[in-house]
């Protein structure tokens, strides 16, 4: 996974959660350690119990907690989980990750339409953007979010995809993928620097549709998704 880009606001509203599990952790960790410690002596009052303790402290476990490893533990709870769901009111990040299956048509094969499938994972910090197609897969490498409106995200991403197919003189290339959001539906178009078929560099259009019943406003008309330009 990568970083991924946001507005100014946005940006500034995720640094501020970051500052601000530091502080919860100064703040924190002595009440979690004179808790560690009010359990221990607990335990020490029973022979299985002060057995177990003793254990512990022979493998080398740590009776208290230090400032770093609380803000560690509250930086993996928060970027990993609770921001898309506690935070979400305050973050206003979009949370893309799922399953997109739908179509890809491109010059390079001269219109035809190929299946695709677009696994988005997502932290507050992190993105990885990895699509799917017969003989071959990209993932991407920057990524950005910006929200349009209540119904409306914009997705961008460049990437690198690698084929499978031992026939094609070219096993790499790059490309940039620009798709527009609303409901269950990501539309939108891409180009990389591989030749099509007619000689231009490729370029095509993709329509997708989320898996899972999370939404985000509402559904995209078709032929209302994209402002590519061939």
């Amino acid at each position: 996974m990568h970083g991924y880009c946001l507005s100014e606001v946005k940006e500034k509203k995720r640094d501020n959660v970051i500052k601000s599990l530091f502080f919860l952790s100064v703040i924190a960790t002595p009440f979690i350690n004179t808790l560690l410690e009010k359990l221990i002596n607990l335990a020490n009052n029973n022979e299985y119990g002060a057995s177990i303790i003793d254990w512990l402290i022979d493998k080398g476990v740590t009776t208290s907690i230090s400032y770093m490893m609380t803000y560690a533990l509250l930086y993996l709870l928060v970027n990993k989980c609770l921001w898309s769901s506690l935070l979400s009111p305050y973050l206003k990040i979009p949370d893309l990750r799922g399953v997109w299956v739908g179509t890809l048509e491109s010059n390079y094969n001269g219109g035809k339409a190929i299946d695709m499938k677009l696994v988005i994972k997502q932290t507050m910090k992190n993105i990885s953007c990895t699509a799917f197609f017969n003989d071959s897969s990209s993932t991407s490498e920057m990524a950005k979010l910006v929200w349009i409106n209540d119904d409306e995200i914009e997705l961008d991403f460049s990437f690198k995809n690698k084929t499978r197919n031992i026939n094609l003189d070219q096993k790499e290339y790059h490309g940039y993928n620009w798709f527009l959001i609303r409901g269950e539906s990501m539309n939108g178009c891409y180009f990389t620097d591989r030749k099509g078929l007619d000689g231009r560099n490729t370029d095509g259009t993709i329509r997708l549709a989320k898996r899972s019943k999370k939404k985000f406003g509402k559904t995209i008309q078709e032929g209302k998704h994209s402002q590519c330009k061939k």
